[in-house]
């Protein structure tokens, strides 16, 4: 598939797609290097959000139903099969929402595994009422490196941290806007990872996860923070839980 979109591998057209949805901030960079290291059975597909990476002449989008709702119509493009979906952060919030888009639609058959990178659902967030991406920026940008949101090269150029402000604030928006409508537990499998040191985290919060989903597969905490997967050795620890539980729920439905 030529398109800036979804990102797949040639050699893995006939395999398992994992579309993944990056966080607040972030693009498909984020996840390029996951491919290589999964089997040739599990084709990691980053997916670009507009405004930013190979589609940042786009306009940006702050509303997380109305983005799902395009990033949806991608996926389908991308043909019938089967399909994993992981999400981050703001992507796992995205990623959710598809979901809950696809079981609206009567189309929900086509996720075999929902993976939710997000230390809490969205009726469990305690700043629910704050405005983050309406802060003034100094403020603005301290709330982005609790997180650990800004890459060094950004810290040290105030030219490209002007440049991808806007990104940001945006991203912070979509988050900040969004109000969860209580919704039938997603009858797919499910499955919540996150970093064991997140800012506010507790396993409370993260099991929470449990009631949306009748298919609830557990949860799953590695060493780190937000960004736990930045480190190589954890990054590796997640994508084996990945592929595993790949194998375990989803390889009968491979296309072959």
């Amino acid at each position: 598939m030529d398109d800036v979109r979804i990102a797949i591998a040639p050699r893995k057209h006939s395999a398992i797609r994992m579309y993944c949805l990056p966080c607040a901030g972030g693009s498909a960079d984020v996840y390029r290097e996951w491919d290589a290291l999964m089997p040739d059975w599990i084709a990691v597909c980053p997916i670009e959000l507009p405004g930013r990476g190979r589609r940042f002449g786009e306009p940006l989008c702050a509303d997380a139903r109305s983005l799902a709702t395009s990033l949806l119509g991608q996926i389908r493009a991308a043909g019938p099969a089967p399909f994993v979906l992981f999400g981050h952060s703001m992507g796992a919030l995205l990623a959710h929402e598809i979901a809950l888009q696809m079981q609206a639609s009567g189309r929900l058959a086509q996720l075999a595994l929902l993976i939710l990178s997000s230390r809490e659902p969205p009726h469990c967030r305690a700043d629910v009422d704050e405005l983050r991406s309406t802060l003034p920026a100094p403020q603005f940008l301290d709330q982005v490196r609790r997180y650990g949101g800004l890459a060094p090269a950004l810290e040290s150029s105030a030219e490209l941290l002007e440049l991808f402000l806007p990104v940001f604030r945006n991203d912070f928006a979509l988050v900040d806007r969004y109000r969860f409508k209580a919704a039938k537990p997603l009858a797919c499998p499910l499955l919540a990872v996150c970093g064991d040191i997140e800012p506010d985290f507790t396993p409370q919060q993260l099991q929470a996860w449990e009631g949306y989903s009748s298919r609830w597969l557990g949860s799953r905490r590695f060493a780190g923070g937000h960004f736990y997967f930045s480190d190589s050795s954890v990054r590796a620890q997640l994508l084996d839980c990945v592929r595993l539980t790949v194998a375990e729920h989803c390889t009968g439905r491979l296309t072959w």
